[in-house]
């Protein structure tokens, strides 16, 4: 179970970032407490608000690459070998909720 993580200005002008109080995956313990809020997690963009790795300052904008830049964000690209194994983890998960619904009793 994942932590509610909340978008935090880290300082008065400064970037925002994902925080929260518990850990959750991908945090680091932040410098310090904002609203009792101690564990910071990615940046987010105040364009596209979406999270990502580093922003920059542009105009007075906290911006993402592709916000910056004008350019749209690329997802991630899979292999065809991972879209193989993805697609055989689905199967195997249909698989094991169809056998665990047929194993239960009807009333």
């Amino acid at each position: 179970m994942n932590p509610e993580t909340k978008n935090v200005r880290t300082w008065p002008g400064g970037p925002m970032r994902q925080m929260s109080a518990e850990r959750f995956s991908g945090s680091i313990p932040f410098a310090r407490e904002i609203d009792s809020m101690s564990n910071a997690g990615r940046y987010v963009c105040e364009t596209c608000r979406l999270t990502c790795g580093g922003v920059l300052l542009k105009d007075g904008c906290w911006l993402c690459d592709a916000c910056a830049t004008g350019k749209a964000r690329k997802g991630r690209q899979m292999t065809p070998e991972q879209r193989l194994a993805a697609g055989a983890r689905l199967t195997l998960a249909r698989q094991a909720r169809q056998t665990a619904q047929d194993d239960q009793p009807t009333a």
